[in-house]
């Protein structure tokens, strides 16, 4: 009797950042394998993942579920709001989009908001060759989920930040919705040390936008903040109560948190597999 086939592959691109991950969940011990690939910045991200395939995941074509995180430029919009017809129109008004980009979405039914994003045609084609069952959506929506499933506990106000892809989330909650959110690009700063400073300007100015209390309101930073320690202590000058999220503890010391590299979006994944 032919075994059947529960292994699941996420494919995880950024900028300048390309991951691949497995699991088997009829192995007992859930072994997860995450590989970052050392890209060649010589050729694109395409070409890139043509030759990943090749090395990183030669032979394994019959995944039965393969999902590629895209870690690119968010417009959110609300879901009553959305028109699909519109959306890369739209989309163009807001953030840089090249002629080779295809414009996606991602649906998120607990914020009652849809995140708009965009990836390179000629990857997305890479992929769909070789998986044509495979489902795109935004990388950072399992963090944005988590931290409003979190957002419920207290009576808190509480503003959020998810660093990733040389930029910062920063967003606040109501209920069953985003009450703020906005992208803040850190990529053209020349250094951690200019990039952490610029973070901290942009978080004081949401925080000053929403006009929370520097004594009583919390802020929670999660994923790779630059110069993390100074960052969060230069905060500490400013606010109360400044909290630094450990993955470790947020996901009940599962072991994916244990993986060196692994950015926080796709441990939430995983941490639910």
């Amino acid at each position: 009797m032919k075994k059947e086939n529960t292994s699941q592959l996420i494919i995880r691109t950024g900028n300048a950042s390309l991951s691949f991950s497995h699991l088997d969940i009829q192995e007992v011990s859930l072994p997860i394998c995450y590989v970052p690939y050392t890209l060649n910045n010589g050729i694109s991200m395409a070409a890139n993942l043509r030759e990943a395939f090749k090395a990183e995941v030669q032979g394994q074509e019959n995944y039965a579920s393969v999902s590629v995180m895209v870690d690119s430029a968010v417009m959110m919009t609300p879901i009553d709001a959305f028109d699909e017809r519109q959306s890369a129109t739209l989309y163009a008004h807001c953030m840089p989009l090249g002629d080779n980009e295809a414009v996606m979405h991602t649906v998120l039914p607990t914020l009652n908001a849809v995140a708009v994003f965009a990836i390179n045609k000629d990857l997305k084609m890479v992929v769909t060759d070789r998986y044509p069952q495979a489902r795109f959506f935004c990388a950072a929506a399992p963090v944005w989920r988590y931290m409003h499933h979190h957002n419920t506990a207290g009576k808190k106000n509480r503003l959020y930040t998810y660093f990733h892809n040389n930029g910062v989330d920063v967003f606040q909650f109501a209920p069953n919705r985003f009450r703020y959110f906005n992208h803040f690009s850190l990529g053209d700063a020349h250094n951690d040390a200019d990039r952490a400073a610029d973070a901290i300007y942009y978080l004081m100015g949401a925080w000053t936008q929403l006009q929370l209390n520097a004594e009583e309101d919390e802020l929670y930073i999660s994923g790779d903040m630059p110069n993390r320690q100074w960052s969060i202590d230069e905060l500490h000058r400013f606010l109360h109560k400044v909290y630094p999220i450990n993955p470790t503890a947020i996901f009940n010391r599962h072991a994916v948190t244990r993986i060196e590299g692994m950015p926080l979006d796709l441990m939430a994944i995983w941490a639910k597999a």
